[in-house]
């Protein structure tokens, strides 16, 4: 193992345990507060486990590598997503959370078993979203193979320490431990992006000799920064729409 990997994943887990114990003072344990916090996550750790649980091996790997290949048109493809989300969030996701605090819901299950009086119908939600989650825990493995690579651990072991790590936050206090290092991921991933994005710009670019109007003026030439061949219309709705009903 890399040795400067093994010290920054041992620190990750130290400050993440360290974070997650802290968030059992919110945990009021019951069935309620253990699965949805009792509705009272509030803005912040809402976001933030929003954007660590979607926009992690997903966005910082597999679409930052589709936007190298495809261009700009994985970008208006993403920020689709991102706009129905916040649409149904803003709009029936509002009425639907008042109501799962009145009734004591649990999971969309739960809901679609109490609304329509059918213990069957909560179960099919179930299973259909047990396979419909498949790709996306691909694109978590994978990801969790391409950054465990860099500290030369195979995809077993990167997938025993993770399983266990989650596992493990999970026990301490449900959603508030599960939110709480989702927020403090997602503070790593924003600023390690920013840094990334400062170096390329700062000491990549000017490092090779060159600028950043001429990198813009060979992405430009390239194609990349419009609307490549690869994103026709069919092309486009197929990344979209699976995208949207992922969202819902």
């Amino acid at each position: 193992m890399n040795w400067i990997f093994a010290i920054a994943f041992s620190l990750y887990i130290l400050f993440g345990t360290i974070i997650a114990i802290v968030s059992r003072k919110s945990f009021e344990k019951t069935i309620q507060d253990y699965y949805t916090g009792g509705g009272r996550l509030g803005a912040l750790l809402a976001a933030g486990t929003y954007a660590a649980t979607t926009y992690s091996a997903f966005m910082m790997i597999g679409l930052v590598g589709m936007a190298y290949n495809t261009g700009v048109g994985a970008l208006g493809f993403e920020l689709t997503y991102l706009a129905s989300t916040v649409f149904l969030l803003s709009t029936v996701g509002r009425e639907i959370w008042k109501m799962s605090k009145e009734r004591g819901w649990i999971a969309p299950s739960h809901m679609l078993s109490d609304l329509y009086n059918s213990r069957s119908l909560g179960i099919l939600a179930s299973i259909v979203y047990l396979f419909a989650m498949i790709p996306y825990l691909t694109a978590q493995i994978q990801g969790l193979k391409f950054v465990f690579g860099y500290g030369g651990i195979g995809e077993g072991w990167a997938l025993a320490f993770s399983a266990t790590l989650v596992y493990a936050w999970i026990f301490v206090a449900g959603i508030w431990s599960v939110a709480a290092t989702d927020l403090y991921q997602g503070i790593l991933m924003l600023f390690s992006g920013l840094a990334y994005l400062a170096w390329a710009i700062f000491a990549l670019i000017p490092s090779s000799g060159s600028s950043l109007g001429n990198v813009y003026e060979a992405l430009g030439t390239k194609g990349y920064l419009g609307i490549t061949g690869f994103w026709s219309i069919g092309t486009f709705l197929a990344y979209t729409l699976p995208w949207a009903f992922f969202a819902v």
